[in-house]
């Protein structure tokens, strides 16, 4: 199957999903005979006009769509997990005010989504890594001994774990709450990367810990590495291929 990718870091993606491997498909800049569209969108610019346009051609010829939020690591740098969190749900919220210009009967739903149901990546093109909500609600699911789906759902949206009495609540400040909750999304996903970027980029003798929990297996020479280096290499390993789910979801 053969799908086009869109966006200006398009190359990057492309180039990164080359150098993972086991895609099982064709990916070209080329919408004609394509089947499936990914849209290399930048987190804090959005879609562009000229994205825009491509998708919009794309759909036009019965190719489905999904997003890749890119430059996930410069948001990191400039804004707090919940600020991230908020572009990434502005991106996506602008991407599927166009694909539901499309949906009808025959075509069914258009939109993506982070959660369980698929369609969505956040990550670095430029860096070579990325990853789905759904990378993260397997981990965990399979740690706290509870069910996969129901577990991604929450991982996304107006949803937080109150630690203390281990219940989900949906707002920040239930009654009973001394400070605000995270939402889940942060919690669960963003605070585990933040925390590993900073013991690395910091030379934090506690990134070490991190990996050996996280089950991360540098190679020997990748062991030699510092600073960014590290940090883009601990990030290739952790999400490989994970970004590439998204092109297979139905």
């Amino acid at each position: 199957m053969s799908v086009c990718v869109v966006g200006k870091n398009k190359a990057a993606f492309m180039d990164a999903c080359a150098n993972a491997g086991g895609l099982g498909m064709k990916l070209t800049d080329s919408l004609d005979g394509a089947a499936g569209v990914i849209v290399v969108c930048d987190l804090v610019e959005g879609i562009t006009i000229e994205e825009e346009t491509e998708l919009r051609r794309a759909l036009q010829a019965g190719a489905r769509a999904a997003i890749f939020v890119d430059n996930l690591d410069k948001a990191m740098e400039k804004t707090d997990p919940e600020g991230v969190y908020q572009a990434c749900a502005r991106a996506i919220d602008n991407v599927n005010v166009i694909l539901c210009m499309y949906c009808s009967p025959s075509t069914g739903d258009l939109q993506v989504y982070p959660n369980f149901k698929g369609g969505v990546a956040f990550g670095s093109a430029s860096q070579g890594w990325g990853f789905t909500v759904r990378h993260f609600g397997k981990m965990y699911a399979k740690k706290m001994g509870v069910n996969e789906k129901s577990l991604c759902d929450r991982l996304w949206g107006d949803n937080f774990f109150w630690a203390e009495n281990k219940r989900w609540v949906v707002e920040a400040s239930p009654r009973g709450v001394s400070r605000p909750l995270p939402r889940a999304f942060c919690q669960f996903i963003m605070y585990p990367i933040v925390q590993l970027s900073q013991a690395i980029l910091t030379n934090n003798s506690r990134y070490e810990q991190m990996l050996t929990a996280m089950n991360i297996s540098l190679s020997t020479s990748d062991q030699g590495l510092t600073g960014q280096a590290l940090l883009t290499r601990v990030m290739q390993t952790w999400m490989a291929n994970d970004h590439l789910s998204l092109l297979l979801a139905p």
